[in-house]
């Protein structure tokens, strides 16, 4: 995976018509970052406990990005974006293997 690049949005499966429907911002608050991260673990693959320790991941860095809102609401948001990473994401899960943590973690 490249450099983060703030203006190529992450969020949503790469290349899909699906990716038009899932936002980047909520409330005004920018979660790309944490599809960044989320995708970059993905990319790295890895087994099932790797695959679900980057969701878990993700679950957590969206509720730390997104502590500003009303707690119901990010519960509702965070639950939204974990339960379609986590039964949803499987396909994408290594798909282009070789990401290093070099570059995951610009």
């Amino acid at each position: 995976m490249k450099i983060y690049d703030e203006t190529i949005d992450y969020c949503g499966p790469e290349g899909s018509v699906l990716s038009n429907f899932v936002p980047r911002k909520i409330e005004g608050i920018d979660i790309n970052r944490c599809c960044y991260d989320h995708d970059c673990a993905y990319e790295k693959g890895g087994n099932f406990l790797d695959r679900l320790l980057a969701d878990l991941r993700f679950r957590a860095d969206l509720k730390v990005r997104l502590a500003s809102l009303d707690k119901k609401l990010r519960k509702r948001i965070v639950l939204i974006y974990f339960l379609a990473v986590l039964f949803l994401g499987g396909s994408c899960f290594g798909q282009k293997k070789g990401a290093t943590d070099e570059e995951c973690n610009k």
